[in-house]
């Protein structure tokens, strides 16, 4: 059985521009760390239901402040979200009815 390396796993993943990682963890706080460690010269932000968006480091084009819901956080972040920074939702869900197919 080989060791995971969340680390290594999460620096080649970056280094490969993968634009979204689902990472399903109770140990939030080491992977924010690991991932300001492996992300030197990016903006590092977290959000969650109860702080909203806070900073972690932030980018060289600072994020807009906002204080955002789920319903309208992944528009807000596609359209204004700057360049070279990664966004971690700890807790992220869309409220309401799901939408069905016809």
């Amino acid at each position: 059985m080989s060791d995971f390396d969340l680390a290594s796993e999460l620096s080649g993943l970056f280094r490969a521009n993968i634009p979204l990682i689902n990472l399903v963890t109770y140990e939030e706080d080491r992977v924010v760390q690991t991932i300001g460690s492996v992300t030197q010269g990016l903006g590092v932000y977290t959000w969650d239901q109860a702080d909203l968006l806070k900073v972690v480091r932030e980018a060289a084009t600072p994020m807009p402040k906002t204080e955002l819901v789920s319903d309208k956080l992944l528009p807000f972040l596609a359209e204004q979200a700057p360049g070279g920074c990664v966004v971690v939702l700890k807790d992220f869900t869309i409220s309401g009815k799901p939408s069905r197919g016809r």
